[in-house]
């Protein structure tokens, strides 16, 4: 048996900046996406699970966001992304 040393771990790779224009539909994908639980001390973002058509419409209804259809296709593709990450 052999002793294992330890990992050299690098930063990992950052991907690039969101444009600006992108900005609020990213914000609508996230309260779309993830509940947030609040503790004393931090902000627990909690998986909704995969997005629906039939959801994107009941939060653009319910909350009057506008949408187009630029924003729930981006929507439902970091959706994908997001779902299917590991995947890749």
């Amino acid at each position: 048996m052999g002793v294992i040393e330890k990992a050299n771990r690098t930063e990992q790779a950052k991907g690039p900046e969101c444009p600006l224009i992108f900005i609020s539909t990213y914000e609508k994908f996230k309260s779309l996406k993830f509940a947030e639980a609040q503790h004393e001390d931090k902000v627990v973002l909690v998986n909704r699970g995969q997005i629906t058509f039939s959801e994107i419409k009941a939060f653009k209804d319910t909350v009057g966001y506008d949408l187009t259809y630029l924003d729930v296709e981006l929507i439902m593709g970091m959706d994908a992304l997001f779902e299917g990450g590991n995947n890749v």
